[in-house]
């Protein structure tokens, strides 16, 4: 009897089913890194998008490079204008608007950049800036809405003024100098109604003189006066503080009283509580008597914002003068 013998070949149950089963660990664990919140593809879209956005500020850094270097090369003129009275003193306007443009001939009739609004609001001066220029000479000019140039003219409130140029109206944007600053005047021979009278900066400036009884004048060391302005001529309306009129080996002392309004004022001498002394009436003991040969009112107005009053203490003989 002949016994065939099999061998058995191939795998079991169990390891073919162990085998699957690492199988789809692997797949899982691949499919995690492939497709995960931090996986491959994750990472792959996030370093896209940041590719994206760093191109981006890459540009934009570029156009604002490119911006700066291009008004490097271009140039700029700062202009200022102040608004005067005809004695020089600077004056503010409430609400008035002029207007300032470039030419670029001396003859104003090639205008090359825009109009600029200069508005006066409680200012006597305000400044605009003219930017972008290219190379070259320019001529500043006051003009009208429409930028027609005017020497001189009548402001929307009144004012009648002129346009001057201390300094020139030219101004020449190089290379190597690409800002330029032109100052201008509006001076007012009248007035424009919207100014107030409380922005005229008037000073009255006072000098006193002590004379003898032969009327020259008369050295003293030591004695002290007291003098104050008031808007009546009952000075009973004091205006401002008592200044004192120190003199040291001098026959005359001054004092000064700044920022006034326009309006009528009356100085006087006073005693140091400020009460006043009338013209006629002694001063010192009795020493001296207060004269004011031209008197004491002054005004202060847009024509006149600076003025001097002289007067005099007269010296009567009596009591010791050190």
């Amino acid at each position: 009897m002949i016994k065939v013998n099999y061998e058995e070949k191939g795998i079991t149950l169990i390891a073919l089913v162990i085998t699957i089963i690492i199988l789809l660990i692997l797949a899982g664990v691949t499919l995690t890194t492939a497709l995960g919140q931090h996986g491959l593809f994750q990472r792959a879209r996030t370093t896209v998008e940041k590719y994206k956005e760093s191109k981006v500020d890459e540009s934009e850094k570029l156009a604002e490079l490119d911006k700066f270097i291009d008004n490097k090369e271009k140039g700029k003129i700062k202009v200022k204008k102040t608004l005067k009275n005809l004695e020089g003193i600077e004056v503010q306007a409430t609400n008035s608007t002029f207007y300032v443009a470039l030419f670029s001939d001396n003859g104003r009739t090639d205008k090359v950049s825009d109009v600029l609004k200069m508005v006066f609001s409680d200012a006597s001066s305000v400044e605009v800036e003219f930017t972008n220029l290219e190379f070259g000479n320019y001529y500043v000019s006051e003009v009208n809405e429409k930028g027609i140039p005017m020497d001189n003219g009548t402001d929307e409130e009144g004012g009648v003024f002129a346009a001057v140029f201390p300094d020139g109206n030219d101004v020449e944007i190089t290379e190597e100098k690409n800002e330029g600053l032109v100052e201008f005047e509006n001076v007012f021979s009248e007035w424009p109604t919207d100014v107030d009278k409380e922005s005229i900066k008037g000073k009255i400036r006072v000098k006193k003189t002590l004379k003898t009884v032969n009327g020259d004048e008369m050295i003293t060391n030591g004695l002290k006066f007291y003098v104050a302005l008031f808007s009546d001529k009952e000075r009973k309306s004091r205006v401002g503080e008592v200044l004192t009129l120190d003199f040291i080996n001098s026959s005359s002392a001054e004092a000064e009283f700044v920022d006034l309004g326009a309006g009528t004022y009356y100085v006087s001498e006073v005693t140091n509580d400020g009460t006043p002394v009338a013209e006629g009436a002694t001063v010192s003991n009795g020493m001296f008597t207060v004269v004011f040969p031209n008197g004491s009112e002054v005004e202060i107005n847009k024509d006149k914002t600076e003025v001097l009053v002289e007067f005099e203490n007269k010296f009567n003989g009596g009591g010791i003068v050190e």
